[in-house]
């Protein structure tokens, strides 16, 4: 039994350690705990098919490629390139806050900061209240109201949500003519327009909308002040990202993501050490960039280590605007700088749980066109006839016209360790050949001596590159090695932080294997030692022994000790 236990124990031990192995194991390319996997030879799909095609060969957190970085970006590219493709998906769709409302464009997304925090202050949208079927909001509570006022609009909508489940709570209340107060979900289903100008009744110091017009507050919204009569963001000149300027008093205004201006990037504290362009403000390490358009300015930030500028309360902005002031700058007083807060985000496509994207490469031709302004799902896709860079496309195919594309999948393992097994990349008769191999190798050979012994061999990724020629041009293939693509992902021993995390996890794992089997020996042990009987010197173990006495039954007189005590006395003295 005791034998069988260890054996149970071994098992479940060894059962475990295999399914963790196998469900960790890439099959590609690692890069930062993504598995990029060979180019599909389905042929061409839609994005909802590709994604489809993919989570039915690899599993749930199959997905298609997601660009993080420089070192996917260029993985990608000679992807591409080794492939002769002209286009291939990506796999991120634009992010919706609302619903689409029946039979108009797009509802608005809210402006939010890069922390995923929503703006109090959303701007200013079309409106008819005289008019059911032309109102926007769609609870009027002015009749319930002493004062009119931004913040009592705001906490009788909260009082209205008391009663209510969470998914019919209102989350927004627009101001209207500077007199009426409305509570809704969902707002801007007839867009955003101007001249939301009107005091409030009760606040001259605030506006409350205008004729038709509502200003619309969230109602746990966070800070950020915008300047007068902004944002106006209009469909058909997208103004998706938000700037400011010394001009303005640090208020903020609305632009089109494409505009090149200055930047603010928020890094740790660590970071301002006293070199050029990193200032240290009330605890707050700013560095100032200049002359990118917003994507490209967030890019530069995340590789310094740091992201865009949060505008958290009105103490960041008005030591932003001391420092922008200060005469050792020597910064344009009119100067615009770009903070963290947009209303463009995209997400891994069909996963509600996934990253939003950081990283980005849009080429400038899509900055004229809103991902809003049609009913169709927005796609991302990577077009050589850009540059490699990246266009929005529909997401399906709705007629003859449109388009679908090769693809590649991706594992998500960010969330455990991964060992890696790459193979070389599916090519289609390139006329540039590029290999990506990958080589196996065992560096870490442990073996347990006991009454068991066990090899565990831990394999690590070893990355052999050559490079492209395209047009005498070079093109690195391996992930972190282009000057220009910023830092490499490997630390100075040549190991990547998930195979130095694979080593350390595997270690642990030997250990309670070693641990077990100690324990397992000397639980065997110590049972055989307890189940060995004493030697008796009166046992004949012969088949023909006579009974043994029941000398054993006697106390030193010779007496039974079964025998009552007194009875035996009695008869004793009669004798």
């Amino acid at each position: 039994m005791t034998k069988s236990r260890c054996h149970i124990i071994l098992c479940f031990i060894l059962l475990f350690f295999s399914e963790y192995s196998s469900a960790q194991t890439c099959s590609g390319t690692l890069i930062d705990g993504w598995c990029f996997l060979s180019l599909s030879t389905i042929g061409d799909r839609n994005l909802n098919d590709a994604t489809a095609e993919c989570r039915a060969k690899h599993g749930i957190k199959s997905t298609l490629p997601y660009v993080f970085n420089k070192n996917s970006q260029d993985f990608m590219r000679n992807v591409m390139i080794q492939n002769q493709l002209n286009f291939t998906w990506l796999g991120f769709q634009f992010v919706e806050d609302q619903p689409v409302a029946q039979n108009t464009a797009r509802r608005p997304n809210y402006w939010k900061w890069i922390d995923d925090s929503i703006m109090e202050h959303q701007g200013c949208f079309d409106d008819w209240a005289q008019s059911p079927s032309r109102m926007d909001m769609e609870l009027e509570v002015t009749q319930l109201l002493t004062k009119i006022t931004i913040d009592d609009c705001k906490a009788r909508c909260q009082r209205e949500n008391e009663n209510k489940p969470a998914f019919e709570r209102f989350l927004v209340a627009g101001l209207q003519d500077g007199n009426k107060c409305f509570c809704s979900k969902y707002f801007g289903k007839f867009g955003p327009i101007d001249s939301c100008t009107v005091p409030c009744k009760d606040n001259a110091n605030e506006k409350c909308g205008g004729y038709g017009r509502n200003s619309v507050v969230y109602l746990s919204g966070s800070y950020g002040p915008w300047y007068y009569k902004q944002p106006n963001s209009h469909r058909g000149s997208p103004q998706a990202c938000a700037v400011t300027s010394n001009y303005h008093q640090m208020k903020m205004g609305d632009e089109n993501c494409e505009n090149i201006y200055d930047y603010l990037c928020e890094l740790p504290t660590s970071f301002c050490n006293g070199n050029g362009n990193y200032y240290l403000r009330n605890g707050t390490c700013i560095f100032v960039g200049t002359s990118k358009n917003w994507f490209d300015s967030r890019n530069d930030c995340i590789e310094r280590g740091g992201d865009l500028l949060i505008f958290k309360d009105d103490l960041t902005r008005t030591t932003i605007m001391k420092m922008v002031s200060a005469d050792d700058l020597n910064l344009d007083n009119d100067a615009k700088f770009w903070l963290g807060l947009t209303k463009w985000r995209w997400r891994i496509h069909g996963r509600n749980d996934g990253p939003e994207l950081k990283y980005s490469n849009f080429h400038s031709s899509v900055w004229g066109n809103d991902p809003q302004s049609t009913n169709l799902e927005q796609c991302i896709v990577m077009s050589a006839e850009h540059n490699y860079q990246w266009i929005w496309v529909p997401c399906t195919k709705l007629s003859i016209t449109d388009k679908e594309y090769p693809f590649l999948c991706v594992i998500d393992l960010r969330s455990s360790t991964t060992t890696s097994t790459s193979t070389t990349v599916t090519t289609r008769e390139p006329t540039t050949k590029s290999t990506v191999k990958s080589t196996v190798k065992p560096t870490v050979k442990t073996t347990i001596k006991t009454t068991v012994k066990t090899t565990i061999n831990v394999p690590v990724t070893t990355v052999k590159t050559t490079t492209v020629q395209i047009t005498s041009t070079p093109i690195p293939l391996t992930p972190g090695t282009d000057p220009n693509l910023g830092a490499s992902t490997s630390d100075s021993s040549g190991l990547s932080k998930f195979q130095i995390a694979l080593i350390i996890v595997l270690i642990i794992i030997l250990i309670v294997i070693i641990l077990a089997i100690i324990f397992c020996v000397y639980y065997r042990y110590k049972n055989k030692e307890g189940s060995v009987q004493p030697e008796d010197p009166k046992f004949d173990a012969r088949p023909d022994a006579p009974i043994p006495q029941q000398d054993m039954y006697l106390d030193p007189k010779g007496r039974d000790k079964n025998i009552d005590i007194f009875k035996y006395n009695k008869i004793e003295s009669l004798a």
